[in-house]
């Protein structure tokens, strides 16, 4: 049996583990995918709404009641797929940046 370097990493203080960062006080949010969420403007379309969405799921272990905080953008997609129009309401919109200042 030979073990790839390139994929091992032993005695590391912390590491990049199936999306999350592993140190050894416990689990934390990949600064990289907190950054894209902090950078990502209000959504204009409802692709943008599920990569938000998508994005935010990413987060469901570090944020309390997330799917709470959630269902005005899914109020959003459910409304814009029925109609085949898409429309970014105040609830949404003021839901929204209260996720770019969540620390995580």
């Amino acid at each position: 049996m030979k073990l790839n370097p390139g994929k091992c990493s032993l005695g590391v203080e912390e590491g990049k583990f199936l999306g999350v960062l592993v140190t050894k006080e416990g689990i934390k949010a990949n600064p990289e995918k907190v950054e894209a969420l902090i950078q990502m403007d209000s959504p204009t379309s409802v692709k943008e709404v599920q990569r938000l969405n998508g994005r935010l799921v990413a987060f469901n272990r570090f944020l309390s009641k997330i799917a709470d905080k959630t269902l005005p953008f899914i109020a959003v997609l459910r409304r814009s797929v029925k109609k085949n129009k898409f429309s970014w309401d105040t609830k949404a919109g003021k839901g929204f940046p209260r996720f770019k200042g969540t620390p995580l």
